[in-house]
């Protein structure tokens, strides 16, 4: 199988000027670099057998969540890797931190894995948000410009202001 690459759109209004999509492209570079160092942790070596394992869940597993003992036994007999209980909870915590999963290393909760967050946000967004509840809502708003703009804004992308907080609940 072949591996999943990522695009990036990179603006080509200049034409097809070899020197100038040079340019740009070290630009997104730099922009790309940059934005790693600003996560925290982002620059630590990570071992290389743990990126096998965020593959694998990433790619491999189709579950949503998993319990820590059950992601532990699918390591050891399909990648034949035995890790410690306490190694994986650190590999764990390090993919949460990279959003790779949903880890939280407290008593009572660090048994659980979710490991398609994106799944759980979505899970969570539709009980929290109603847009065609929320759409209505906005007409309350008319009259005030810049919180109309801010109610658009946040229906569009997801974004909330804080001063709309007590609006919205």
């Amino acid at each position: 199988s072949r591996a999943p690459f990522s695009f990036f759109p990179v603006n080509v209004k200049g034409g097809h000027d070899p020197t100038r999509t040079q340019v740009v492209l070290n630009e997104l570079r730099t922009a790309l670099k940059l934005a790693m160092l600003h996560q925290l942790k982002a620059e630590e070596p990570v071992p290389i057998a743990w990126t096998r394992v965020c593959d694998y869940c990433n790619n491999e597993v189709k579950e949503l969540w998993m319990t820590v003992s059950d992601i532990k036994e699918r390591l050891k007999a399909d990648l034949k890797m035995d890790f410690s209980t306490e190694h994986l909870r650190k590999m764990l915590s390090k993919f949460n931190q990279l959003g790779a999963c949903l880890y939280i290393d407290e008593p009572h909760l660090n048994q659980h894995v979710v490991l398609k967050p994106k799944m759980m946000i979505e899970c969570v967004k539709s009980l929290i948000y109603d847009k065609a509840l929320h759409m209505r809502q906005q007409h309350r708003y008319q009259l005030d410009g810049i919180k109309l703009q801010l109610w658009q804004r946040f229906s569009r992308t997801g974004i909330l202001d804080t001063s709309l907080l007590k609006d919205l609940w």
